[in-house]
């Protein structure tokens, strides 16, 4: 109950996960030295539910267009899009934003900064 209350002071989706406990991992009895940057909880934009992969290695956070659905944000374009290369080695434009979108994660409340970009399921 701790964490939670630690949580609910955070001001960043960084801090926020952070704060998150982690799970370790052991294979045939050795403890994996690889620990995942990467953290999946569920959240909510505009009363929403959504499901949000943190990437603590990331310096820019991205949307799909189908998770805003309903969600009636305002959309702005970039003056200058950009290509960003996903997972799957596709390459999506970046054409639009979101700044200042409010997400709750783990009863904490930010706004962050979202490129609109077609990300698959």
């Amino acid at each position: 109950m701790e964490h939670l209350s630690k949580m609910q002071e955070a001001s960043t989706i960084e801090e926020v996960v952070r704060r998150i406990p982690k799970i370790n991992v052991a294979l045939d009895e050795h403890q994996v030295p690889y620990q995942p940057t990467m953290i999946e909880c569920e959240g909510m934009v505009t009363n929403q539910p959504i499901s949000i992969l943190f990437d603590l290695g990331a310096s820019l956070s991205y949307v799909s267009p189908n998770v805003l659905e309903g969600c009636q944000l305002q959309r702005s374009k970039f003056q200058k899009t950009w290509l960003v290369q996903l997972a799957i080695e596709a390459k999506q434009r970046v054409v639009e934003k979101i700044e200042e979108c409010p997400v709750d994660i783990l009863r904490q409340h930010i706004y962050v900064n979202l490129n609109i970009v077609p990300l698959g399921s």
